[in-house]
Formats: C-alpha cells, sequence, structure tokens
C-alpha cells in the first residue's frame, strides 16, 4: 500500500473517532437535560396536585358557609304572617332555622367522595410514575 492510502485511512479513522466522541457527549447532555426536565415536572404534576387538593378544601368551605348563609337568611327572613297592614312589618317570633335536610347530606357525601376520587386518582397517577433518578452504569453525568 502506498504511503497516500495509509494516510488517508488513518483520517478518516480520527475523524470517525472524533465524530463518536461528539455524539456520546451530546447525548450525555441531552440525558443530563432530559432528566432535570423530568425532575421539574415531576415537582409541577405534585405542586398542581397540592394546589387542586388546596382548591377542593376550599370550595367545601365556600359550599359550607353557603350553606350556613342560607340557614341564616331563612332564619331572617319574615313570613306574610308578619306584615302589620300599617306598611310595616312587626316583630314577632320567627321560626327556627330549618334542619340539614337529606339533599344537603346527599350533596355533601357527594362532594366528599368526589374529593377523595380525585385524591386517589393523582396518588395512583404518583404511584405509578416511574423513578427519574439516576443509576449507576447510565453513563450519564450530572453537572449537579
Amino acid at each position: 500500500m502506498s504511503k497516500t492510502v495509509v494516510v488517508m485511512i488513518g483520517v478518516m479513522c480520527l475523524v470517525v473517532s472524533g465524530a463518536a466522541i461528539a455524539l456520546v457527549q451530546a447525548a450525555g447532555r441531552l440525558g443530563a437535560d432530559l432528566h432535570r426536565s423530568a425532575v421539574a415536572l415531576d415537582a409541577l404534576v405534585t405542586r398542581l396536585a397540592t394546589v387542586e387538593d388546596d382548591l377542593a378544601n376550599i370550595s367545601d368551605d365556600v359550599y359550607s358557609m353557603a350553606d350556613d348563609l342560607a340557614a341564616i337568611a331563612d332564619s331572617l327572613s319574615l313570613g306574610e304572617e308578619s306584615d302589620d297592614g300599617e306598611g310595616g312589618e312587626s316583630v314577632g317570633l320567627r321560626s327556627p332555622a330549618p334542619s340539614v335536610g337529606v339533599r344537603d347530606v346527599a350533596a355533601r357525601i357527594e362532594r366528599v367522595r368526589a374529593r377523595e376520587a380525585r385524591r386517589a386518582r393523582f396518588a395512583s397517577v404518583a404511584s405509578h410514575r416511574p423513578s427519574r433518578a439516576a443509576r449507576p452504569g447510565d453513563g450519564v453525568t450530572m453537572p449537579y
């Protein structure tokens, strides 16, 4: 073989090995970026689940306050029999506030069941999510 052929084969080996090294480094950086993105996404999903639970609790509080306000409004409302005929209303005994009805209890039970179903759904999603931690031997070095 001539000297030129040997030099050309040597240059081709250097080019191929350099490209392979660059490819491995790029794959390592991409793996690290994907790992950081996965960790950030897990944190975001966890935060969203927490926010949803907080919103469900606030919603339950609002419904409870609305029920209380409705009971107060019912207890403060004056019936037609209290009109004194002179354009005013007489002060008399008011009927007691209505007790919690079957529909109110059923609605509260449904709200609790819906909240528990949401919590169970997020718990199952979180438990089925694969671990994002780097394993030894992956060949990817983490810069942090």
